[in-house]
């Protein structure tokens, strides 16, 4: 049996910031919390897809799908996923006998680790730390000790195809992670990144364009297959599905506290009172949905309407501070590429 040794096991809000906060510390850097994780990725989003299936005609989340990726890419570390039909399981041993961390997507319902049985709409991070002959040990941000589950079960876990990737076998290694910046600078890159890709995406389907999208199309809602399904499910993704809370808004909120203590222009500026009222307009559109999905009211969405509108007009007012305070080079904008 081989487990990496010293590695720190983080219980968290959300895995892939938790996963992310955990390679941080095992590197060395242990003021990277899961909040300045979260946060220096640029991880806030607002996702609404027009899907194609049954059980999720419609999906909304509310952080990037490249969370990981631009985590990376903001520390100048590079990083990318493999996707492949199969994998090469002597190579993943090798970086663990290396000392090197490897990140999965996986499906949970198919780790036996946790309880539930319904497939994820979405791919759940962790980090696999050690082997032995039949089995692989895993740190999770959902728990604070190592787990061990069956080789078998992981390959099934990641051998389902998951939005918004749509591929199967999504893993990466992080090799040793040297950072050159101050945290300043990192945090001040973060939240330029989230400015831009909030207020700018060429996507509809991204940031406050998918805002507006949703709130002209909610709606319409009530005639799609398994309307009441579709409400519970943005419930779940607002409050429950590792998300911290409030969209990811808390998490987000819990980064500006923490990044107040390194950047003036945050401390001195409105960001956090607005950023706080936000949370509470998420918080009243997880219980509006939450109603719905159980017909404890009607079947009329225009006070969801309402409450996306209010999102809407609120993440532009907080995007345009971030923005009035951290002008972003040419060179940030040429780097945002979703």
């Amino acid at each position: 049996m081989k487990i990496i040794e010293n590695y720190p096991i983080i219980m968290g809000k959300h895995c892939a910031s938790t996963s992310l906060s955990e390679i941080m510390k095992f590197n060395g850097y242990n003021y990277m919390t899961e909040s300045l994780v979260f946060g220096i990725s640029g991880g806030l989003d607002f996702l609404y897809f027009n899907q194609h299936f049954e059980e999720y005609s419609r999906l909304v989340f509310f952080r990037t799908p490249m969370l990981e990726v631009d985590f990376f890419n903001n520390i100048n570390n590079p990083y990318k996923w493999n996707f492949r039909k199969d994998i090469d399981w002597k190579e993943i041993e090798n970086y663990i006998d290396n000392n090197i961390p490897v990140l999965f997507l996986t499906d949970p319902s198919m780790l036996n680790l946790f309880d539930t049985k319904i497939k994820s709409a979405a791919g759940h991070t962790l980090t696999l730390i050690g082997y032995d002959e039949k089995n692989v040990y895993i740190s999770d941000g959902l728990k604070d000790t190592i787990l061990k589950c069956t080789k078998e079960n992981l390959i099934n876990a990641i051998g389902e195809p998951k939005p918004v990737f749509y591929e199967k076998n999504i893993w990466g290694p992080v090799h040793p992670v040297k950072i050159n910046e101050s945290i300043e600078q990192l945090i001040v890159k973060g939240v330029q990144r989230n400015a831009y890709t909030m207020l700018y995406s060429k996507s509809s389907s991204k940031g406050i364009a998918a805002i507006d999208k949703l709130k002209n199309e909610i709606d319409h809602w009530v005639d799609l297959p398994n309307f009441l399904g579709l409400c519970s499910h943005v419930y779940h993704s607002i409050e429950l599905i590792g998300t911290g809370g409030n969209g990811f808004r808390k998490l987000y909120l819990n980064f500006l506290i923490e990044a107040s203590n390194y950047v003036r222009d945050i401390a001195n500026s409105k960001l956090i009172v607005i950023m706080d009222k936000i949370t509470r307009q998420y918080r009243t559109l997880s219980r509006g949905f939450y109603m719905i999905s159980k017909n404890k009211q009607s079947t009329n969405t225009g006070d969801i309407k309402e409450i996306l509108n209010n999102i809407s007009i609120l993440e532009e007012s907080f995007w345009r501070e971030v923005e009035t305070l951290f002008p972003v080079y040419e060179f940030a904008k040429e780097d945002i590429v979703h």
